[in-house]
């Protein structure tokens, strides 16, 4: 009997793991969960808001099919309950029809508190006990060039802040106002909207006292933090790193890396043709980038944290080491 397999990718955003669902997993025999932007299987992604409907998240809530949009299973945000997050990871296989699967659980977010981590471990527990391998995919990209992307995107699509300018310069001085040491709210978002949510009704679940104002936490980016921060809390030790960088620039060697993690013999000859560059950030922000001091900052922020990453990982280091030109 075919051990079951589960590969979890909580994140982070707009690091390849889009990429990857297209363009290698299937080719290592994976079977996928659907992402949220799935858009032509109506069937799965109903499936997917039943499951979420069952475990008592957005009962009331009617999808955006054409944008697919709030159909991660983002566990961590709907129940604390062992048995529904255990049948919920269950149903992954069921939804999939395979043994071996990824999915992209979307719960690597600032707001996501320990305990919200700390209620996968048993379930995870339960599920490896009845043979499931369980592992942690993160994919990951150097800090300067998410953090732009995440302000492009947070600057262009949530309210009040889309109806601004939000095409400037972003200077060291401005991150800082922005960004916290402290972790000063629980939002699902990265920082708190408005005093309701999404435009969609629901009260802001936050206690942080800034309801409105843009609060990042500089721990989110930390990925040696985070690493060890889901090891020690969801009880998963098999995690891997996967930066973009490496994945586009030396595509061999990251398909090597993640087959002999995964145990796996590949074929090679299948990753001959240059990985495209897919799901970009529209260029109307053409004006919104990093000076440099800003650039310096984040760079001083995660120098010691990268360098171990690399280490743990047998990374070269330049896989996290900021570029001249910065992609969004």
């Amino acid at each position: 009997m075919t051990r079951k397999q589960l590969i979890i990718v909580p994140g982070y955003f707009k690091s390849g793991s889009t990429l990857m669902y297209r363009h290698v997993w299937p080719k290592l025999g994976f079977s996928l969960l659907p992402k949220r932007s799935v858009k032509n299987n109506r069937n799965i992604l109903f499936y997917i808001l039943k499951v979420l409907n069952k475990i008592g998240v957005y009962k009331n809530f009617t999808p955006n099919i054409k944008s697919g949009r709030r159909v991660d299973f983002e566990l961590c945000h709907t129940t604390n309950s062992t048995d529904e997050i255990t049948d919920a990871l269950k149903s992954i296989f069921e939804i999939t029809k395979s043994e071996k699967v990824v999915a992209e659980i979307g719960f690597l977010r600032p707001g996501v508190s320990d305990d919200n981590l700390k209620s996968l471990r048993e379930p995870i527990r339960k599920l490896r006990a009845e043979g499931v391998d369980i592992k942690i995919f993160i994919s990951i990209r150097e800090q300067s060039e998410i953090i732009l992307s995440r302000l492009k995107h947070d600057y262009r699509t949530f309210p009040p802040w889309k109806n601004e300018d939000n095409n400037f310069p972003v200077t060291d001085e401005y991150l800082k106002s922005i960004f916290s040491n402290e972790i000063t709210c629980r939002c699902v978002y990265p920082f708190c909207l408005s005093d309701k949510v999404d435009g969609m009704g629901m009260d802001c679940i936050g206690d942080c006292g800034k309801v409105g104002k843009k609060i990042y936490h500089w721990s989110l980016f930390d990925f040696s933090y985070q690493v060890e921060r889901f090891k020690t809390l969801t009880g998963v030790g098999d995690i891997y790193v996967q930066p973009l960088s490496l994945l586009l620039d030396d595509t061999p060697l990251a398909i090597s890396k993640i087959a002999n993690w995964i145990g796996i013999e590949v074929d090679l000859t299948l990753f001959e043709t240059p990985l495209p560059v897919i799901n970009k950030a529209p260029n109307i922000q053409s004006e919104m980038i990093l000076n440099n001091n800003a650039k310096e900052l984040i760079s001083k922020k995660y120098r010691k944290s990268n360098q171990e990453l690399c280490e743990l990982y047998k990374l070269p280091i330049c896989c996290l080491t900021a570029k001249p030109s910065i992609r969004s």
